[in-house]
């Protein structure tokens, strides 16, 4: 029953510390390419092969 099943969990910014200021010319006031605005986020896939 368990044959072919995978499990992954990722979590992103774990300790949910906020994205430092950066003081961009587009006005967003942190820099994306960088940081993430959303915080902590953990997701998890469940994959069955048969």
């Amino acid at each position: 029953m368990l044959s072919g099943l995978s499990v992954a969990l990722n979590v992103q910014n774990l300790a949910d510390t906020a994205p430092p200021f950066y003081d961009s010319p587009q006005g967003v006031g942190f820099d994306a390419a960088n940081a993430d605005p959303l915080g902590r986020y953990v997701s998890v896939q469940l994959t069955k092969r048969w």
